[in-house]
């Protein structure tokens, strides 16, 4: 029993440390694309990750640790698109969609990171790191209460 809880514990505290990017890729009218090829690429570790998009045109990378992503979505008779700088934070359900533009695969189609929504859409959940800086800069609600005699 003890080594069952251990074990369960041990995999949410693993969990809490990831993240994940998901989206849908939609073409120029708003279609789904389904089969896209999605690959996400940490800069910062060389790690790539790939997904497939489902019949409803959606994918999902789990287990993703914190830090800048690039992203690049692929499917036939559609140009290449490019995402860099997605930052993901501890986590995180970061979402990224795509409309891909119709030609030729070797086109491409280039999005800058600060031009990304990154807004949580997957959940109502907020979240967000405070550093022992901010903690110690907090505002006390005034002084403590004077005592009063009567």
């Amino acid at each position: 029993m003890g080594v069952a809880l251990a074990l369960s514990l041990a995999a949410n505290a693993v969990a809490q440390d990831t993240g994940s990017i998901t989206g849908t890729v939609m073409d120029p009218s708003g279609a789904i694309v389904p089969g896209a090829q999605v690959q996400i690429t940490s800069p910062a570790t060389g790690v790539t990750r790939s997904a497939t998009t489902n019949a409803q045109g959606d994918y999902l990378v789990a287990s993703l640790v914190a830090g800048p992503y690039n992203l690049v979505i692929t499917a036939q008779g559609f140009k290449r698109y490019e995402v860099d700088g997605i930052v993901l934070c501890v986590a995180e359900n970061a979402r990224a969609d795509a409309r891909l533009q119709v030609g030729a695969t070797s086109s491409l189609v280039t999005v800058s990171g600060r031009s990304v929504a990154q807004v949580e859409t997957q959940s109502s959940e907020l979240s967000g790191t405070i550093t022992g800086k901010e903690i110690s800069q907090l505002e006390l609600n005034g002084p403590a209460p004077a005592f009063r005699r009567y």
